[in-house]
């Protein structure tokens, strides 16, 4: 029986292949499904069937789905809504992004995201020259912190998560390179790109809500990213918000995406399409509407609740998800703050951000620009509120 690894050396073999519609051969032209019948002709020795004629576009006029019925035949089908990712990003001191290794994951262990970004590292560097490489700042890594403790939340296998209590992930990771390396929690991380790319530059204080499959945030005072003597700073998730029922509980249970995916399960509607197509959600219907009004409310809470602490003047809400739904999102989120009772709070400003899905990735590969030149952080803000 192949092992993970046959399959994994078998695909290797076919990198730089061009594309060539309908063609399945290695170093002369494949396209999407001649490389996957290429990979099991080499690990199994023929082809299980022999593909139709198709079109060069996924799309098809026909109702049937020839392909994709095919494929169910002979593999073995992960909802898209199992799988996570990691992203590992080469970033100039512009903001500018200058390649990307993208992986997608199930419920990664350490091991396996360590071999992620060793092999990334190499293919990030590949093309650079001696003296390009030697310019490198350092490698900042944006996670999650104590991911054992969302195990229900995350449908993760128990083993899987509890691999990482106890884990040293920046100093793995140190072992692999010669540059500093510089961790943080990933919405924290999202918040330091605002700061440096985005609506953050026009702020001196600022709450920053991050709506990913688990919200989390950050906060800017004085114009730093301040995370706090444990780095946990600013872990507005966990902010105490109105619950059902008249209790209490944290934001996170309140308007984060996956409390969306169970209200889509519960209209009947398939939750891969929060991750099929991070630009349209216009399938959500219903379910979206209720999760907006939700989440809404529990933002409007917390917005408060900062802003009476932190006397903040702004507060910025991005996330992975459409412009349309951003938009949407902090609208319902402004109206919800009208009907908050704000006597003895300084009045707050509540605005999108400005990167979107990318921003978690973006902050990580920032942090060693915040550790080694941004020192006066007076430049960012010539005309601060």
């Amino acid at each position: 029986m192949p092992t993970r690894s046959d399959i994994i050396a078998a695909a290797r073999g076919w990198l730089g292949t061009p594309y060539r519609h309908q063609a399945s051969c290695r170093g002369v032209g494949s396209d999407c499904l001649g490389l996957i019948r290429g990979i099991w002709r080499e690990v199994y020795g023929t082809e299980p069937e022999r593909p139709p004629a198709y079109g060069a576009s996924w799309t098809d006029t026909s109702s049937a789905e020839i392909l994709a019925d095919a494929a169910r035949r002979h593999l073995i089908e992960i909802p898209c809504t199992e799988f996570r990712s990691g992203d590992l990003l080469l970033m100039d001191l512009a903001g500018q992004v200058r390649k990307t290794v993208h992986r997608p994951h199930r419920f990664p262990t350490p091991a396996d995201l360590v071999n992620f970004v060793q092999d990334g590292m190499a293919e990030l560097t590949a093309d650079l020259k001696p003296r390009q490489k030697q310019r490198i700042a350092g490698l900042g890594i944006a996670a999650p912190f104590e991911l054992w403790n969302w195990q229900e939340e995350a449908g993760a296998p128990h083993e899987v998560m509890e691999a990482w209590r106890g884990f040293d992930l920046a100093a793995e990771i140190a072992r692999l390179c010669s540059w500093p390396v510089t961790f943080c929690n990933d919405a924290t991380a999202a918040c330091a790109a605002e700061l440096l790319f985005g609506k953050g530059r026009e702020y001196r204080d600022f709450a920053y809500f991050y709506c990913g499959y688990f919200i989390g945030g950050g906060v800017v005072i004085n114009g730093s990213l301040h995370q706090g003597y444990s780095g946990n700073a600013g872990a507005l998730g966990s902010f105490p918000v109105p619950g059902k029922g008249g209790g209490a509980q944290q934001l996170i249970h309140t308007a984060s995406f996956y409390v969306l995916e169970q209200e889509l399960k519960r209209h009947g509607r398939n939750p891969d399409l929060l991750w099929q197509n991070a630009d349209d959600w216009s399938g959500a219907g219903p379910a979206l509407d209720h999760w907006l009004a939700q989440a809404a409310e529990g933002l409007a809470i917390a917005c408060a609740g900062v802003a009476a602490v932190l006397e903040n003047s702004a507060v910025v809400i991005d996330g992975a998800m459409p412009a349309e739904v951003r938009a949407r999102l902090t609208s319902a989120v402004r109206a919800a703050a009208a009907r908050v009772n704000l006597q003895g709070i300084t009045p707050f400003t509540i605005y999108e951000g400005a990167i979107g899905a990318g921003a978690r990735a973006m902050g990580a590969a920032s942090l060693p620009l915040f550790a080694n030149f941004i020192i006066d952080r007076e430049v960012l803000f010539k005309e601060s509120v």
